[in-house]
């Protein structure tokens, strides 16, 4: 165990003491978005891609973790994942 002094004095085992905690983002205003000629709206259209892209990286990185060895347990904790999502996305490429 790693020891870990100020307040509370408590003990940190080495599988949390390397994750970090990072704030939710604050909720911005939605932007103003552009609409088309079909009235789509074309900004929730391109975070909606970006989105999509983002899911098949981390998908990509889940797959490279389980294959260096890492658990799925692991895996789900550091990226603050279930572990039914982790599953899922190990499944999806068997």
């Amino acid at each position: 165990m790693i020891e870990c002094s100020g307040a509370g004095d408590r003990s940190v085992s080495p599988s949390d003491a390397d994750i970090q905690r990072v704030p939710a983002p604050a909720h911005e205003e939605a932007p103003s978005s552009e609409t088309s000629e079909t009235g789509e709206n074309i900004d929730i259209e391109q975070r909606l891609v970006r989105y999509a892209q983002m899911m098949r990286s981390r998908d990509l990185l889940i797959l490279e973790a389980r294959a260096s060895g890492i658990s799925e347990s692991r895996i789900a904790k550091l990226m603050g994942h279930s572990r039914t999502t982790v599953r899922a996305a190990l499944a999806s490429e068997q």
